[in-house]
């Protein structure tokens, strides 16, 4: 009777420390790989914003946490700058989000998403672009990094 005893606490033993293995290491497979896989990852497009082709005088000012602004001069109209952040945005996955009745053309928003829907982590891009009396168009983007479940 003593020795079966002695065989079920090494059972135990055994299958409570292969448990133990077996959490530790999915633990570490979800932080190197599941994650990834279940969770898109930031663009690079919201990391570090594209700058136009054609950008003259630029300059960037993070604000932390991930946001910044970028202004800059192009001689190319207001229109071919929004364009160009259209169509390179779009293949990042960026969306124009609805902001009262409408979906504005100069604001894009990406969103981490996963299983259970949104996470933490968005981001708002927004294009600002002016035509100047020089035949310039002044333009501004606006990175903004936020928690969109706030």
């Amino acid at each position: 009777m003593m020795r079966f005893l002695r065989v079920i606490a090494i059972t135990a033993s055994i299958i409570g420390g292969c448990a133990i293995l077996i959490l530790v290491v999915t633990g570490l497979l979800w932080n190197a790989f599941l994650r990834d896989m279940v969770f898109r990852p930031p663009p690079h497009s919201a990391l570090d914003p594209p700058i136009y082709p054609n950008a003259q005088q630029v300059k960037v000012v993070n604000k932390g946490d991930g946001s910044k602004t970028i202004t800059f001069q192009t001689p190319d109209k207001p229109e071919a700058v929004l364009a160009f952040y259209v169509t390179v945005l779009r293949k990042d996955r960026w969306v124009h989000p609805l902001m009262g009745n409408d979906y504005p053309d100069n604001i894009f928003e990406w969103d981490q998403s996963g299983p259970d829907g949104p996470t933490d982590l968005a981001y708002r891009l927004t294009v600002l672009s002016k035509a100047t009396d020089d035949r310039r168009t002044d333009v501004e983007i606006d990175l903004l990094r936020y928690n969109p479940i706030q």
